[in-house]
């Protein structure tokens, strides 16, 4: 019976200690380990070099220029293809790096889940004139979560081309 209470007790221990060595690091990203899982209900389970290997050469080679000239809060939509429901964001792009989202879901008729988190971000100028921007944040249910997009600015916002949408800018 001890022997037992000492191996669940050092097992709870690397657990909270794993999750909060992961509260903190922008310098690393973690990603969900179950390939099913997608959204804002994964939570992060494993480290991932080579995002994290991406996001620190974005930093390196980010542009204060680019990252002035983007900064600003934008608003975007997501339909769900269902039509049942649909996502309502804010971002904002602050130009010392700093960034911020608050989202809403809702369904016809029913109520609306939010959520919010904060990072950093970073960008550069491509050839074509489109924008690369890589996003390190954490929220209610991730932490340390790192995605990258590439933006083609255009009068009042810009189009995230890997993300099929329109934001246009509010501030």
């Amino acid at each position: 019976m001890q022997l037992k209470r000492v191996i669940s007790t050092t097992l709870l221990f690397v657990a909270l200690t794993a999750a909060a060595i992961a509260q903190d690091d922008p310098d690393h990203c973690y990603a969900t380990s179950d390939p099913r899982c997608s959204g804002d209900f994964c939570g992060n389970t494993f480290y991932n070099p080579s995002v994290t290997q991406n996001w620190l050469q974005t930093r390196q080679a980010a542009d204060t220029r680019v990252m002035q000239q983007l900064a600003g809060v934008y608003y975007g939509e997501i339909p769900d293809p269902s039509g049942q429901m649909v996502n309502r964001t804010y971002r904002s792009y602050e130009a010392n790096g700093l960034w911020q989202y608050q989202d809403q879901t809702c369904t016809p008729g029913g109520g609306c889940s939010q959520n919010q988190g904060a990072g950093q971000w970073a960008g550069y100028q491509l050839p074509d004139g489109s924008i690369f921007v890589m996003i390190h944040f954490s929220d209610l249910v991730r932490s340390n979560t790192c995605f990258s997009q590439t933006l083609k600015p255009f009068a009042g916002g810009f189009y995230d081309v890997g993300g099929g949408m329109n934001w246009q800018r509010r501030r």
